[in-house]
């Protein structure tokens, strides 16, 4: 057994008051950049979180945070079968998506300085400092799903974001606030289980790939879309995190397929498109409980 469990126990807290604070000023800093560059004039907007810190399950080492600035005053849409921008009383629009993109490059240029931005492939990155964290920007489009509830109603959708890649011009649609709500909820019907165990493995994953015992292809999302496919009453099989994370290992393991899903539930885990397979999971698993010393 290489951790006692008063050790799993101190990886179960959330970020520290000062990474926190860090956070929390990279946040407002992006908010103000926006709200200087003028774009409310032209734009409908929401910013807010996603990723690990929105979720809360963010740990020391992934203390970066992820922003949406979405505009909401054009959006796109999925109907439901057989309908169209008539049926819901709407009509298209011209505009690039790439101007909003640019719109905001400039902003937080001109807030954070070009030495400290630079543009990814699906987002814009931030670089840290000692006031604030590293931040990754996406800028996007409401993206309203009909089709997955049949709604007829042009206020009745399920809400996600909608951008495109600066490498291809390549379509990607996310659901963030649905897995937010989703993690919430499971979160509180395990008793704060759900996220206790996230962060463990976390952190567990941070220290293997420090000694080069995982790849990069094994990210923190995964883990964390993993533990959302557990059942329920498994987070109450043990009255400790050493049971509780031993008896998940396991189950994972033996237990994990392709009908597996995101913790959005909007999408299947593993996908053609995503940087991981199945084989490539159970094989991290399993050097994860050989780590472990479980026997």
């Amino acid at each position: 057994m290489r951790y006692s469990e008063e050790a799993l126990q101190s990886w179960i807290k959330p970020l520290s008051a000062t990474e926190e604070t860090r956070v929390e000023n990279t946040i407002g800093m992006i908010k103000d950049a926006i709200e200087r560059s003028g774009l409310s004039s032209k734009y409908e907007y929401e910013i807010f979180a996603q990723g690990s810190y929105a979720n809360n399950t963010n740990v020391k080492k992934n203390s970066d945070i992820d922003i949406c600035i979405m505009v909401k005053s054009l959006f796109y849409c999925e109907y439901v079968d057989g309908l169209s921008d008539l049926d819901y009383n709407y009509s298209s629009s011209s505009t690039n998506a790439n101007v909003f993109k640019n719109e905001v490059i400039k902003a937080l240029i001109s807030k954070f300085g070009a030495e400290s931005v630079s543009i990814g492939n699906k987002c814009i990155n931030i670089n840290s400092n000692s006031y604030h964290v590293n931040a990754d920007v996406v800028p996007c489009f409401q993206y309203r799903n009909y089709r997955y509830i049949g709604s007829r109603s042009s206020e009745k959708f399920v809400e996600g974001i909608k951008f495109f890649t600066s490498n291809g011009n390549y379509e990607v649609i996310n659901y963030p606030k649905v897995h937010i709500q989703n993690g919430i909820s499971k979160n509180k019907s395990t008793h704060y289980k759900y996220k206790y165990l996230v962060r463990i493995m976390k952190h567990i994953k941070n220290e293997m790939q420090e000694l080069g015992l995982t790849n990069e292809r094994i990210s923190s999302y995964l883990i964390e879309c993993l533990v959302w496919n557990i059942p329920e009453q498994m987070f109450f099989n043990s009255n400790s995190y050493t049971g509780l994370l031993q008896q998940t290992l396991y189950y994972i393991v033996s237990q994990v397929n392709l009908n597996w899903v995101e913790v959005s539930g909007m999408y299947y885990l593993f996908r053609s498109e995503q940087k991981w397979n199945l084989q490539d999971t159970k094989t991290f698993l399993v050097r994860m409980i050989e780590f472990l010393d479980y026997k």
